[in-house]
């Protein structure tokens, strides 16, 4: 009888000695987690690459993203540049470098800088801010080049205009599509003062695609012999060109 009472003893005492070491396990694996979020992870010198006097050494634990700007050029840009210069900021406290297009920009105090060329048409910049615990941010923006030549066609008048006052003079030429057009009278030095030559732009409308017309109506009687007259195309990329038609302007001029 005391010999089954002593067996059962051992047996709820030995399940009573499983049940707490399974709990201690729990505790000090629920433990351990908490301690690996809150402080650093500890790795070996060798891993680490760096000599120490012990066997350990340590590094902190980084998670965050670095938090990258581009500040220039803007998405969607239209330039007639062939170099362009990207530039923004980077914010982290472990930043280790800054690309452009896979080349290494110049970083000072978080501000980065970097000299590209463009190609003609659609060009990708794609900027990379990397930590030393390799966290990587990407930002990207788009920026279009053009940097051909407009050209100025079939320019009129290509014979001398005699006009006098009430007279329609009429400028036309053709050219690419969607350009922003003007057309000026440049008037001899004979007739106005310096300060007045070429004091006015006016516009010349896109009648058709590529096709541009203006009027200009004599508003003064006083003689003009020989007035150029010039006209002006200009694109969305900046690309600006400018030409003198062949024929002159003459007003009241015997």
């Amino acid at each position: 009888m005391k010999e089954n009472m002593f067996k059962k003893g051992e047996v709820k005492l030995k399940r009573a000695h499983r049940h707490n070491r399974n709990r201690t396990f729990i505790i000090a694996a629920i433990f351990l987690m908490a301690l690996s979020m809150i402080m650093p992870n500890f790795v070996s010198a060798e891993e680490k690459g760096k000599p120490t006097g012990s066997t350990l050494g340590y590094q902190t634990l980084d998670t965050v993203t670095p938090i990258l700007l581009i500040t220039s050029p803007r998405n969607g840009l239209k330039t007639n540049k062939e170099v362009i210069t990207v530039t923004g900021k980077v914010s982290s406290i472990n930043i280790n470098m800054v690309t452009v297009n896979g080349q290494q920009a110049d970083l000072i105090r978080g501000n980065y800088t970097k000299r590209i060329l463009l190609e003609q048409g659609e060009n990708i910049i794609t900027v990379v801010a990397k930590d030393a615990a390799g966290n990587e941010e990407t930002k990207t923006v788009t920026v279009f080049s053009k940097t051909a030549e407009l050209k100025i066609k079939n320019l009129t008048p290509t014979k001398d205009f005699h006009g006098e006052v009430g007279k329609a003079l009429k400028i036309e030429f053709d050219s690419e599509a969607g350009l922003t057009a003007t057309f000026s009278i440049n008037m001899p030095l004979t007739t106005f003062s310096v300060k007045k030559t070429n004091a006015f732009e006016l516009p010349l409308r896109e009648v058709r695609p590529g096709r541009y017309e203006g009027y200009w109506t004599i508003s003064y009687g006083t003689p003009v012999k020989g007035a150029a007259i010039e006209v002006k195309v200009r694109d969305i990329y900046g690309n600006e060109t400018r030409k003198i038609a062949d024929g002159k302007l003459f007003i009241n001029a015997n």
